[in-house]
C-alpha cells in the first residue's frame, strides 16, 4: 500500500511539472511572437524636413511625425542580442522633453548618420534662407 501512495505522489508531481512546463513554454512563445511581430513592422523614415515613423502592435500603434528642428537628442541603445541581429532601440527626444522610443530598428547607426545629415542640411537651408531674405 505505501508503494502505491508513493507511486501516485510521483505521478502527481510529474504531471504538475509537465503542466507547469507547458504553461511556461506557452507564455514564452506568445511573448516571443509579440516581439517578432513588433520587430518586423517597425519603420522610421527621414525626409528633408521631418522624421516619420510607426511601430504597429497587435492592439495599439505608435506613430511619430516630428520636425527635424525639434529633435534635441538621439539615443541608440543596443544589447548583445540586438548587435547579433543588427538592430537597436532608438530614442528621440524633442525640445519639449517628450521621448519617442522605437525598438528593433535595423541599421541604427546608418539611420543616425542619415538623420544627423538631414538635420545639418535643414540648418544650412534655414541659415541660407535667412541671409537671402535680408
Amino acid at each position: 500500500m505505501p508503494a502505491i501512495c508513493l507511486l501516485t505522489s510521483i505521478i502527481s508531481i510529474f504531471c504538475i511539472s509537465i503542466l507547469a512546463g507547458i504553461i511556461l513554454f506557452s507564455v514564452a512563445a506568445v511573448s516571443t511572437a509579440f516581439k517578432v511581430h513588433k520587430f518586423l513592422i517597425s519603420e522610421l523614415g527621414v525626409t528633408s524636413k521631418r522624421i516619420i515613423g510607426k511601430v504597429e502592435m497587435f492592439i495599439n500603434n505608435n506613430y511619430i511625425n516630428m520636425s527635424l528642428n525639434k529633435i534635441e537628442d538621439i539615443d541608440i541603445r543596443q544589447s548583445i542580442i540586438n548587435k547579433i541581429f543588427g538592430c537597436a532601440t532608438i530614442i528621440l527626444a524633442d525640445v519639449e522633453g517628450n521621448k519617442k522610443i522605437f525598438r528593433g530598428i535595423a541599421n541604427p547607426y546608418l539611420f543616425n548618420r542619415i538623420l544627423q545629415e538631414q538635420i545639418l542640411a535643414a540648418d544650412y537651408l534655414r541659415i541660407y534662407e535667412e541671409n537671402e531674405s535680408h
